[in-house]
């Protein structure tokens, strides 16, 4: 990962907000990619989150492809390394796809990266436990957008809602990156 990349554990949106503007991604078409479904369960391996040889289910996941040398995942959350390959990436990551119950398989949102940063806004409301103790250690940074705005974050996380991007499923992402 490169150092000058901000990145706080189980905060994806905004790792992946800061990293799709990361100087060394310039001129590489980045693209967010918003993973999640309509069960908001997605199970996912070779997670660092995970016990190494486990998979993760989380309710949505964020992160970066790149055009850099072909298209590669930048996901700060994986072990997979950074950058990787994309179709490395979804073979290993999504593996279980077709196997597993459908309800654990993955959609995913694409988005241009500067169509992302300019759309999304978070306030951290959704890692608050209703007693307003944090569910996980909060960035050192400023949030994304201003605390009175609110958040609309949940909106990238449902993949009903056709307003920011396009959502296809696995096949889908394959066709269209690699």
């Amino acid at each position: 990962m490169a150092d000058d990349v901000l990145y706080q554990p189980r905060y994806c949106e905004e790792n992946a907000w800061h990293l799709s503007a990361a100087p060394h991604l310039a001129g590489a078409d980045p693209h967010v990619i918003v993973v999640s479904n309509a069960g908001r369960r997605v199970a996912m391996w070779m997670q660092r989150a995970a016990a190494e040889h486990e998979a993760i289910t989380w309710d949505y996941h964020a992160l970066v492809v790149a055009h850099t040398d072909g298209w590669q995942a930048w996901d700060p959350d994986t072990r997979l390394g950074m950058p990787v390959a994309l179709t490395a990436y979804t073979e290993i990551s999504f593996a279980t796809v077709g196997v597993q119950p459908p309800r654990f398989d993955p959609l995913f949102r694409i988005m241009t990266a500067a169509s992302y940063r300019a759309s999304l806004r978070s306030d951290r409301s959704h890692m608050r436990r209703a007693d307003c103790t944090w569910l996980a250690p909060p960035p050192p940074w400023p949030t994304l957008s201003d605390p009175t705005e609110g958040s609309n974050l949940q909106r990238f996380v449902d993949m009903t809602d056709t307003a920011f991007g396009s959502v296809v499923d696995l096949a889908g992402l394959r066709e269209r990156f690699c």
